[in-house]
């Protein structure tokens, strides 16, 4: 039996679905394209009419095969934690697509006088923020990072007089009109702050170690430090936790053979490693365990190609 004919027995059809923003879908689109440039038949869906949040739970509802999601988003699902509590989810890993220094960025105007999320916590100033939407993965990490110091921020800071914005597209302008004292989300330095750090001067907020391990505990993410120069404004390291990269997940009971076979496509029939200037595909990095288990397909096919697999990025 040829390849074709063997794949054709072993799927009908790959199912590729996605909710989020433009780069999960940018994400999820190479590696409907890499599949199909393998011979794979892939019903491929996205959307944003509900949150990246739910798309482990497209796994477990039996809607989709391999979507994306975030690092620390998989370990929550992985371990039923956070917004995955009580659940039970078949989430495994395909292959790590990077998206370096995505951080949690948290950056205020210099006139708004704000040096801390202690200070917004004690002060409870009537400031006005853009922030992820509360439904969100990030969201959810946001709103921890403020019940640390005892505020609930989607309500608590309306109460203060202030307002919060979820649209990421309009931060940018509004910060430099003056309709927003600052933004909170997840940014790489080619993102929102490296516009707006030339025209306003920022302060940027750094992580006290206990809010750090507590995030650690909460959210499963893991703490970095935004280096010098990241963004404009930035004159020394920044403690913070990454939001983190793109890891194609996969559900945990589909067969080996099949993953093995998929993994392989992504590695080599893919039409460039390159998704968008930051977010790529590399062998080197396809099998990083970043927490959530590899599917056995995926696990073998790395192997046999002798890439890396471990923890820690390799050198």
């Amino acid at each position: 039996m040829n390849r074709w004919s063997y794949l054709n027995n072993m799927t009908s059809m790959i199912r590729i679905h996605v909710w989020g923003g433009w780069n999960w879908y940018r994400t999820c689109l190479w590696a409907k394209e890499a599949l199909e440039n393998a011979g794979f038949k892939v019903d491929f869906k996205w959307g944003r009419e509900k949150s990246g949040i739910e798309n482990t739970r497209l796994l477990v509802k039996g809607e989709t095969d391999i979507t994306t999601t975030l690092p620390y988003g998989a370990r929550l699902a992985y371990h039923a934690k956070g917004p995955y509590r009580g659940e039970k989810i078949p989430v495994a890993s395909l292959a790590f697509v990077m998206h370096p220094f995505h951080w949690f960025v948290s950056a205020v105007t210099e006139e708004c006088g704000l040096r801390s999320f202690r200070d917004i916590a004690e002060k409870k100033p009537p400031i006005r923020l853009a922030v992820p939407p509360e439904g969100y993965l990030t969201g959810f990490v946001y709103k921890q990072i403020f019940n640390y110091y005892g505020v609930s921020l989607y309500t608590d800071v309306a109460t203060w007089g202030g307002k919060l914005s979820t649209s990421h597209e309009k931060a940018s302008s509004m910060i430099i009109t003056g309709e927003l004292d600052g933004i909170m989300r997840e940014i790489t330095p080619k993102g929102t702050l490296s516009v707006v750090g030339n025209i306003k001067k920022l302060r940027f907020l750094p992580m006290e170690e206990g809010l750090i391990h507590y995030l650690e505990e909460s959210c499963l993410v893991e703490r970095d430090d935004i280096f010098v120069d990241a963004y404009p404004g930035v004159e020394s390291p920044i403690p913070t936790v990454l939001s983190g990269d793109y890891p194609l997940i996969i559900r945990a009971d589909l067969r080996e053979e099949l993953v093995y076979e998929i993994a392989k496509a992504l590695d080599q029939n893919s039409r460039t490693p390159y998704i968008t200037g930051d977010i790529f595909y590399s062998p080197k990095y396809a099998g990083l365990d970043y927490g959530v288990p590899l599917h056995p397909g995926a696990k073998r096919y790395y192997e046999e190609m002798g890439y890396y697999i471990g923890k820690k990025l390799p050198t």
